[in-house]
């Protein structure tokens, strides 16, 4: 798994978070997670590795669709 770009979408709601490599922190105007920016790249990378529906927010995907992508 690939791990670029781990950092530059939420976690929580998956908006694109653009981030220089010097900026360590992670803060999300659109819903308002704050997290250092590595612990919040190990979430994405973990989101990523399980098929986390939070994903599919930077792909258009509407709330439901995101839903039911995810099986419990």
């Amino acid at each position: 798994m690939n791990p670029n770009g781990s950092s530059q979408n939420c976690s929580r709601c998956g908006q694109r978070v653009p981030k220089a490599i010097q900026d360590r922190w992670h803060s999300c105007s659109h819903c308002g997670l704050e997290l250092g920016r590595d612990h919040h790249a190990a979430i994405n990378i973990k989101y990523r590795a399980v098929g986390h529906p939070v994903l599919f927010a930077s792909a258009g995907r509407s709330p439901q669709a995101q839903e039911t992508s995810f099986s419990r």
